[in-house]
């Protein structure tokens, strides 16, 4: 297995990833995609039992895991191969966590009081559960994600340093893991509430990611064994009732189900890499994948205290269209605003030094 060129590739840690041909662009503009995805399905359906949904819509999360394990890769690479030690040092880590943190506690303090939740707080344990397993209303809309980011994170190094060194192996390895924990969960019959906020689910993905992100390469068989075995497993799960034995939770986007969005990235990222849409249409793209994080919050805000309902006499599509707009608005919005809040803090550390 060729090793990874490591003066070809690198990134800066957060949502923006380089290389030495600049900003790889085609980051932006898939999380872009991938967000209004989460946006539509969080929308209250009648039935999610379509073909967009399946083979389409339902993808978003798993796709943004293999961003995650791209960009984690990419970091390694900046960083010359560092020791585990070196991808442990707390405060990188610290900052990372902080970086999800910031907007989240902020959007988490204005929804606990604008819709008086905290009053039903009763003790510091009560609201650290609540604010660690997604939120108030049972963490809806997503409220999942910010658990397993954070386990990501400290997860991914270790990762990195294994496929580095042993990319088939380490592959092979992230990819038994992950069947092994949906094993362990379908036996010991763990809670959903606990099965969705651990992201071992997602563990293939990532490690995909990061093979992807150091360069090497999958072969054609793989690729088409991947969208053939992952394409049937969905079919036979959403319109012919069958259901796995070991994945019994979240089965259409389980470790089964998202192997059939890994050709489709994996080419986007083969043949589309240096891609850059010109105009200000690319440039609001891009501006829109580097905010997800904070278009995300805001959804989960928005779905959660039912500010669409003010615009239930609009046609579905209509009302969709507009909570995509919406959400775009205020997230992109929000992410400048805490982006200017941070330069300020800075600024304000440089003036007391």
């Amino acid at each position: 297995m060729k090793t990874p060129d490591l003066t070809k590739s690198s990134a800066a840690t957060g949502t923006t990833v380089t290389s030495s041909a600049g900003r790889i662009y085609l980051l932006d503009y898939i999380k872009a995609v991938c967000i209004i995805l989460v946006i539509i399905t969080h929308y209250n359906w009648d039935t999610k039992y379509y073909p967009a949904f399946t083979y389409f819509i339902r993808m978003a999360v798993p796709v943004f895991i293999i961003i995650s394990g791209y960009n984690s890769a990419s970091h390694f690479l900046r960083c010359n191969n560092p020791s585990l030690k070196e991808l442990y040092s707390p405060i990188p880590l610290i900052k990372k966590i902080l970086w999800l943190l910031l907007p989240y506690t902020i959007l988490f303090v204005f929804e606990g009081s604008a819709t008086g939740q905290f009053l039903y707080i009763e003790d510091i344990g009560t609201l650290l559960s609540v604010y660690f397993t997604g939120g108030f209303y049972n963490g809806l809309h997503g409220g999942f994600y910010l658990l397993c980011l954070i386990t990501l994170i400290f997860i991914m190094p270790a990762m990195s340093k294994l496929i580095y060194a042993r990319p088939k192996m380490g592959l092979f390895l992230m990819f038994s893991a992950n069947v092994l924990f949906e094993e362990i969960v379908s036996l010991t019959q763990m809670p959903e509430d606990a099965y969705r906020l651990l992201v071992f689910r997602y563990l293939f993905m990532a490690a995909v990611g990061i093979y992807m992100g150091f360069g090497y390469r999958l072969n054609a068989g793989i690729l088409v064994l991947f969208f053939a075995a992952g394409f049937t497993y969905l079919t036979l799960n959403d319109y012919f009732y069958y259901r796995s034995s070991i994945v019994i939770y979240w089965r259409n986007t389980g470790v089964w189900a998202t192997i059939y969005v890994i050709p489709i990235v994996y080419l986007l990222f083969k043949y589309c890499r240096n891609a850059k849409i010109p105009g200000a249409f690319g440039t609001l793209l891009s501006f829109i994948g580097r905010s997800t994080w904070h278009i995300f919050l805001f959804q989960m805000l928005y779905y959660r205290i039912h500010w669409n309902r003010y615009f239930g006499y609009m046609d579905v599509w209509a009302n969709i269209v507009f909570n995509v707009v919406i959400s775009l608005l205020a997230g992109c919005a929000f992410a400048s605003l805490e982006s200017r809040l941070r330069e300020w803090i800075k600024e304000q550390r440089k003036t007391a030094d």
